[in-house]
């Protein structure tokens, strides 16, 4: 759970170290891969701004905020990410169709594994 400023910025940092941001202006404004960095930016801002404590009244307008980010991308890419879910460096892969349940909990730091299937006919 993101609670202060400093876990705030080590979940952003996690998260962008493990999947970073395009080098190329354009791909940035454009490519999918920068939407779902602003989506899981988004994503820990939301988090931030729901669990801190103190200033109560700027905690919930920002909130508010980023929530509306965090739903107009779930719209965007037809998935359901809910906060205080994940961990610290979350990578999401293909952005379409991912839904998680809120009572769920994912490990921070989870390294991607490639699957492979190697079936032979009997």
């Amino acid at each position: 759970m993101i609670k202060t400023k400093q876990d705030l910025a080590e979940y952003i940092r996690e998260d962008r170290r493990m999947q970073p941001f395009e080098p190329s202006l354009i791909a940035r404004l454009f490519s999918t891969n920068s939407a779902i960095v602003r989506w899981k930016t988004a994503l820990r801002k939301c988090e931030y701004h729901h669990n801190a404590s103190g200033l109560k009244l700027f905690h919930k307008a920002a909130y508010r905020v980023y929530h509306y980010r965090l739903e107009r991308y779930n719209r965007r890419f037809c998935s359901e990410l809910n906060i205080n879910v994940f961990g610290k460096g979350l990578i999401i892969w293909h952005p379409e169709r991912i839904i998680t349940n809120y009572n769920a909990r994912v490990g921070g730091l989870l390294l991607p594994v490639q699957w492979s299937c190697n079936c032979s006919g009997s």
